[in-house]
C-alpha cells in the first residue's frame, strides 16, 4: 500500500481502504476470513512465525463486551473501554450508527493503561 512503512502497515491500510465497501455487505465475514488467511499466511512464510491467531468467540460476549476476559481490563486482557468521555458516538459503513459507549477515555485498568 502507498505510505506503508511496514508488512503489518500493508495490512493496516488493505483493511482502512475497504471498511466502506466490505463491512455491512453479504460478503463481510468470507472477505474477513481471506484477509485473516493472507495475515497469517504471510506472518509464517515473511516472518518464520510458526503459531495461530488466537480466536476470540466474541458471541460469548455480545450482549456486554466489557465482561469478555478481551476487553475486562484485568492484567491479561487489552485493556479496558478507559474512563467515561461524553461523545456522539460514530457512523460505520454508511448509515450504520455506533452509540457511545461507556469509556472513550485514558485507559485506566490492564496492561495498557496509561
Amino acid at each position: 500500500m502507498p505510505g506503508a512503512k511496514s508488512r503489518y502497515d500493508d495490512f493496516v491500510a488493505q483493511h482502512i481502504n475497504q471498511t466502506v465497501t466490505i463491512h455491512a455487505t453479504g460478503n463481510f465475514l468470507s472477505w474477513h476470513r481471506y484477509f485473516l488467511y493472507g495475515y497469517e499466511t504471510a506472518l509464517r512464510e515473511e516472518c518464520g512465525y510458526k503459531g495461530y491467531q488466537p480466536y476470540w468467540n466474541w458471541f460469548s460476549y455480545q450482549d456486554d463486551l466489557s465482561k469478555s476476559p478481551v476487553f475486562d481490563g484485568s492484567d491479561t486482557s487489552m485493556s479496558g473501554d478507559g474512563a467515561y468521555f461524553k461523545h456522539n458516538g460514530a457512523v460505520s459503513g454508511g448509515d450504520i450508527k455506533l452509540p457511545s459507549g461507556k469509556g472513550g477515555g485514558c485507559v485506566k485498568s490492564g496492561p495498557f493503561k496509561e
